[in-house]
C-alpha cells in the first residue's frame, strides 16, 4: 500500500467528493483496526476505533497491516523492523507471539475463515513475491504461487476457505502497466484469472457468502472500490470521487470503511453505508493505510 501511496503523492491529483457527509441512524458495530502515521511521526503504529468514532487508541506500537481473527479475539500484524516478519497478538494488544521468522521479510496477512492458519506474503527482493500459509498450530509453511519473476499479493480467503483471491502482476507484459485479481484454489492448486482489466486491480475482499469479491481499481480513473460477481461477470464500482488507498468491508458486507487521500500523510478514515447511501468521517488527522474491520472486539 506504501508504494501506491507514494505515487498517488506525486503523480495523481485529487479531485471531487467521496460521499456527502451525513449521519446515520445507526453503523455496523464491531471495532476498526488501521495503521496510522504522520509527517512528525513516520513509523506507523496500529489503532483501533469503534464505528460510532468512539475509543479511538494505539493497540500495538510500530506495527502495520492488522487483520482481525474471524471471531475478532486476535490480530495479526507486521512489525515493523529491518525485516518485517508476522506477528499475532489478542484482541487487546497484548500476549504478541511472532509467527515468522524469514529473512525476506513477510507482508500481508489473512486469517483462514477457521482461525487456525495465516495467508501472507513473503518477498524475494526486488523480484517478485509470493503467497504462502502459515499453520499456527504447528509452524508449518506451503507455498501457494509459484512465480518468482512477479508480484503476488493481497491474499484473501473465501468463507468456505477453499480459495485464496490475491493481485498478481503475472500477465504484466511488459512490467509496469497492470495487475489483476485471481483465485487459487487451495487443495487443488486450480488457478483462475477473475479479473482482466488494463488497469490496476488489487486489495481484493471476499463477500460474506463467497460469491462476489470486492477490489480496488483504478479503472474509473481514480481507485476506487469495485465488485465483480463470479457468477454474472458484471462488475459495479461501489464509491467514487478522490482516491483511496485502502478499504475493508463490515462482517455483514452492508458497509465500507475506506481510506480517502487527502494529500501527502494525509489519508482519513470514511465509513459508507451502502444502502441507502450514507458515510461520515472517521479520523481527521495522519494517514491510516491498512484497514481491517472485525465482527466483535
Amino acid at each position: 500500500m506504501r508504494s501506491f501511496l507514494r505515487f498517488l503523492a506525486c503523480c495523481a491529483t485529487a479531485v471531487g467528493v467521496l460521499i456527502p457527509a451525513e449521519s446515520a441512524s445507526a453503523w455496523g458495530g464491531g471495532i476498526i483496526a488501521f495503521d496510522r502515521y504522520t509527517a512528525a511521526a513516520p513509523d506507523p503504529d496500529v489503532w483501533t476505533l469503534h464505528p460510532d468514532e468512539s475509543h479511538m487508541q494505539v493497540l500495538v506500537s510500530d506495527a502495520l497491516q492488522p487483520s482481525w481473527s474471524p471471531d475478532g479475539r486476535r490480530l495479526a500484524f507486521i512489525r515493523v523492523g529491518r525485516t518485517p516478519d508476522l506477528f499475532i497478538a489478542r484482541a487487546d494488544g497484548t500476549v504478541v507471539r511472532r509467527v515468522t521468522h524469514s529473512r525476506d521479510g513477510e507482508t500481508d496477512p489473512a486469517w483462514s475463515p477457521d482461525g487456525t492458519q495465516l495467508a501472507y506474503v513473503r518477498s524475494h527482493g526486488d523480484f517478485g513475491a509470493d503467497i504462502w500459509i502459515v499453520s499456527l498450530g504447528s509452524g508449518d509453511t506451503t507455498r501457494v504461487t509459484f512465480s518468482p519473476s512477479s508480484h503476488n499479493r493481497g491474499p484473501a480467503w473465501s468463507p468456505d476457505g477453499r480459495w485464496i483471491a490475491f493481485t498478481s502482476t503475472r500477465n504484466d507484459i511488459p512490467p509496469g502497466g497492470t495487475s489483476d485479481v485471481f483465485v487459487k484454489n487451495v487443495r487443488t492448486g486450480r488457478l483462475v484469472q477473475y479479473t482482466s482489466n488494463p488497469a490496476y486491480d488489487w486489495d481484493p475482499s471476499w463477500s460474506p457468502d463467497g460469491r462476489s469479491i470486492r477490489f480496488l481499481s483504478t479503472r474509473s480513473g481514480s481507485s476506487q472500490v469495485w465488485q465483480l460477481t463470479g457468477t454474472t461477470g458484471r462488475d459495479v464500482r461501489l464509491t467514487g470521487g478522490v482516491d483511496l488507498v485502502a478499504f475493508a468491508s463490515s462482517p455483514d458486507g452492508r458497509e465500507l470503511v475506506v481510506s480517502r487521500h487527502a494529500g501527502a500523510y494525509r489519508c482519513y478514515l470514511w465509513i459508507i453505508h451502502l444502502h441507502p447511501r450514507v458515510s461520515k468521517q472517521l479520523t481527521h488527522t495522519g494517514c491510516a493505510e491498512d484497514v481491517s474491520w472485525a465482527r466483535v472486539g
